[in-house]
């Protein structure tokens, strides 16, 4: 009952940042006047929480009924859970690092209301 909806806001969520990764490469590579170093930096955090999703998408296919079982998928064994660490919650944390550790308003130059730069690109 909950699972499909699940399968299909991971799916949706991967097409997502597939396309905003494919978005990016092609500023990079055909776009010069695009800041390399800000597009890097989603890039990397749309990569990181695109790994996410194709984790999600492979472990939800398991079902499991019993709370506490050790059976193969149910990702209660050691490795299940290292693989969990390593495939979720890394990259998660990775990506909200590098969101908060550089201050983002100064970086990208915008503020609340959008784009603070009083520059305008040329034609």
């Amino acid at each position: 009952m909950v699972l499909t909806p699940r399968r299909f806001s991971s799916g949706i969520v991967l097409f997502l940042l597939v396309s905003m990764i494919c978005g990016m490469l092609y500023a990079m590579a055909r776009m010069p006047r695009v800041p390399r170093g800000r597009v890097l930096r989603l890039l990397v955090i749309c990569i990181l929480l695109s790994v996410v999703a194709v984790y999600r998408l492979i472990v939800m296919r398991y079902w499991v009924t019993a709370l506490l079982s050790t059976a193969p998928g149910s990702q209660n064994t050691t490795g299940a859970k290292t693989l969990w660490w390593v495939f979720h919650a890394t990259p998660e944390l990775l990506a909200s690092t590098l969101l908060v550790t550089v201050n983002l308003r100064e970086k990208y130059k915008t503020g609340p209301w959008g784009d603070l730069t009083s520059e305008k690109p040329a034609r």
